[in-house]
């Protein structure tokens, strides 16, 4: 599904679950994906293609977005998107409703925004490294912190109103 997949590479970290979850579920709508890299952009841009799923990609890094659509150029089912203001360009998608949002992008509080405009407009939302947040007083709390790969404590984000849940690797 992702020839550039590396289970040790700490930026893939969510690419195995991120693969199961686009085959069990329904997923009929288009996929916007914010913030784009090896570990995502590859499985979404197949997996919309082979599915005929409308994908956007947007990023904010030019140097990402000219890497990545030099590995998966845009077609008929995939476009990019240059951004210049997280909220602005944020706003312009809150017309359309998607099966999945994948926040992932830099800075990290453009992902608050992100998820807090989107979440309304999605079936399902995906925050990559979601555990910053609540250590951060972003989103959530800690409740619990994490010791390890065994112990991933506990964290509290229903202040967002919605069902969540936390994946972690199985080796971190």
């Amino acid at each position: 599904f992702n020839p550039f997949y590396n289970k040790d590479d700490p930026y893939q970290t969510h690419a195995e679950f991120l693969i199961r979850f686009l085959i069990r579920n329904k997923i009929d709508k288009p996929i916007l994906e914010l913030g784009c890299g090896y570990g995502t952009t590859p499985i979404f841009s197949k997996f919309c293609r082979e599915n005929g799923i409308q994908l956007k990609t947007m990023d904010n890094n030019i140097e990402w977005i000219k890497k990545i659509k030099e590995e998966f150029p845009p077609n008929e089912f995939h476009t990019y998107e240059q951004v210049y203001n997280w909220e602005f360009q944020i706003d312009s998608c809150i017309g359309t409703e998607y099966s999945l949002v994948f926040a992932d992008q830099a800075p990290w509080e453009a992902r608050d925004y992100s998820i807090r405009s989107l979440m309304d407009h999605s079936d399902f939302l995906m925050l990559h490294d979601c555990d910053y947040f609540p250590n951060n007083n972003i989103i959530g709390k800690t409740l619990r912190p994490i010791v390890n790969s065994s112990n991933t404590g506990l964290r509290d984000y229903s202040e967002l109103g919605c069902n969540y849940r936390e994946y972690f690797p199985t080796h971190f």
